[in-house]
């Protein structure tokens, strides 16, 4: 008995073990679900509180009107149905452009499939000629593209109500920063009474660099919006309204959204004939390739004071790690860092490392640490130090040649006295 017990002694033990290991993989998987719906909820609150943060010195503004002093909800609230007036002004007068030419697109689909064929086949028979064999399809009616839309029309829709609920939570989310956050920074820096310089460091430095982050992207996208619905409209591109509305969205994400927004914009020109398609191709070339990928990545670097080359190596690494997230928060995250590095700089030289603006003054990045900065201002002080002081060039002494010649000299130009 005993020896079949030592035989089933290392078969049991392996059970055990799988047991075990199978447990721990079922942990890991559930606690990656529940991280992941944690961090979607904390998203939330990022994103409500980087608008909170950008509309907080206009509510400060509103709120020095003597009757407003006391009554910052009352400020919040005017700000923002402002705001959402404006908004909801604004489109009202794109809307029903927009809606004007999706209805004009829709009427026009059977003849833009047509026109679509045509090209295609043109553009086979070029390569087929060319010795090229590509045989490009392109479907005769719209069951293609509209099944696969109907049967996930479910799926859709959740996906549009669940944007529009996380948008509403968002604003109201932000509306409560916007009253009460202030007080909430203030709790949370007593929680911490031996870091508070540390604390007020971080926070002062995450605000500022979010804040020129998100203000240079909005400017930047709706530069590139503007360009795009003019140059679109002379070439005579079809729908460059309802074009110059998606390319800003999409030129909010850096890095991934530009491609997107040709691949639209030369998709819907390309029914148009080869004429608009390669104007619209060298428009889109022009407007989105040579600013996008070199004015939009040195407006990112100037907005979070990171070299543009630091601020490319950051979203492509951020857009290899998290994707679409991790270009949107790659360069606000390499400009905190620079700013934390320029602070560690400035301590190992033996200076202050957490330097704040005076009470009441408004901070900017300028009046933070940076690590580029903080290196060039120590070598130009190194190389001033180094640099020798001027000193008088002494006269050189005669030698004894030219002491007696002078000597001699001096004696025949001297008259001698006459005896008496």
């Amino acid at each position: 008995m005993l020896s079949s017990w030592n035989d089933l002694h290392r078969p049991v033990r392996i059970l055990v073990f799988l047991l075990i290991a199978a447990v721990l993989i079922q942990i890991y998987r559930e606690t990656e679900f529940v991280a992941s719906k944690i961090f979607s909820v904390l998203l939330l609150f990022i994103f409500a509180a980087i608008i909170a943060m950008l509309l907080t010195p206009l509510v400060d503004a509103i709120q020095e009107h003597p009757l407003l002093r006391e009554r910052r909800a009352m400020a919040v609230l005017i700000l923002n149905v402002v705001l959402l007036a404006l908004l909801a002004g604004f489109l009202a007068l794109l809307i029903p452009s927009v809606a004007s030419q999706a209805a004009t697109l829709g009427d026009q689909a059977p003849k833009l499939m047509g026109q679509a064929q045509g090209t295609a086949g043109t553009i086979q028979a070029w390569l087929n000629g060319h010795g090229i064999p590509i045989r490009i399809s392109v479907p005769s009616n719209l069951e293609t593209f509209i099944a696969p839309a109907l049967g996930s029309a479910v799926q859709i829709l959740t996906g549009v109500l669940g944007g529009l609920i996380n948008l509403l939570l968002i604003i109201v989310i932000a509306i409560y920063l916007q009253v009460q956050g202030r007080e909430m920074i203030a709790a949370l820096r007593q929680l911490f009474p031996a870091q508070q310089e540390l604390f007020d460091f971080t926070l002062v430095a995450a605000g500022s660099t979010l804040a020129g982050y998100v203000r240079g992207q909005v400017i930047f996208a709706a530069l590139i919006a503007a360009l795009t619905g003019i140059a679109f409209s002379v070439i005579g591109v079809h729908f460059a309204i309802v074009i110059a509305v998606i390319t800003f969205f999409l030129e909010l994400v850096p890095l991934i959204g530009a491609p997107f927004a040709m691949v639209v914009a030369v998709a819907i020109a390309a029914v148009q004939g080869p004429a608009i398609l390669f104007e619209t191709l060298a428009a889109t070339v022009v407007i989105h390739g040579a600013l996008a990928y070199t004015v939009g990545i040195k407006v990112m670097g100037d907005a979070t004071r990171t070299h543009p080359l630091v601020a490319m190596l950051a979203l492509l690494i951020g857009a290899q790690l998290g994707g679409v997230l991790g270009a949107l928060f790659a360069v606000p995250i390499a400009g905190i860092l620079n700013v934390y590095l320029g602070a560690l700089y400035r301590a190992n030289q033996g200076k202050k490392a957490f330097t704040l603006p005076p009470e009441g003054e408004a901070t900017t990045l300028e009046h933070l640490p940076n690590l580029g900065a903080e290196i060039t201002q120590m070598a130009e002080d190194d190389n001033i130090s180094r640099e020798p002081i001027p000193r008088a060039t002494p006269k050189r002494r005669p030698s004894k040649a030219q002491s007696q010649a002078a000597k001699r000299t001096a004696e025949e130009a001297t008259p001698k006295a006459s005896g008496s």
